[in-house]
Order: C-alpha cells, then sequence, then structure tokens
C-alpha cells in the first residue's frame, strides 16, 4: 500500500490506499525448513555458550566490536567459533 511497485523501491505518496490487495506470498517449504533450521541452531549455539551479561556489558560489547565486525577480546566463544 506504500509502494508503487512490486520491488518496494518506489515509494507513493499520501494518501495511501488501505484497501490495496496483499501481494505477500508464503515461503517455500524448502525456505522455511531453512529458516528453522538456522533458528534451533542459533538456539543450540544460544543453550551451549549461555553467560548472563546486563545491559552494559552488551552495550561495551557492541562499542568493542566496531563497525567491521570485529568480536571483542572478552567474547571467546564467539571468536573461537568464526
Amino acid at each position: 500500500m506504500y509502494f508503487a511497485d512490486d520491488g518496494k523501491t518506489r515509494p507513493k505518496s499520501p494518501p495511501y490506499d488501505v484497501n490495496a490487495p496483499d501481494t505477500s506470498k508464503l515461503r517455500s517449504q524448502a525456505q522455511q525448513d531453512a529458516i528453522w533450521a538456522a533458528y534451533e541452531e542459533m538456539v543450540a549455539y544460544a543453550a551451549q555458550s549461555l553467560k548472563v551479561v546486563t545491559s552494559k556489558e552488551i552495550a561495551d560489547l557492541a562499542a568493542a566490536s566496531g563497525s567491521n565486525g570485529a568480536v571483542a577480546p572478552y567474547c571467546t566463544t564467539l571468536a573461537t567459533s568464526r
């Protein structure tokens, strides 16, 4: 309803047509299976790497990791799993 094309690259101008048809599509079974596999892998990793942290430690980790994708030095489980 907010875009003029299916690729969602050209936004429409207000007022928007809130009665526009739903053009969304369900993912294929293969895509769904891949998403669930990735989710299960993430949960398994989190379970084996469980560490309780505070919000300040999360902010410190983000700052130490920087924008280049480097892992913070005290995050050893992430550093060895890459």
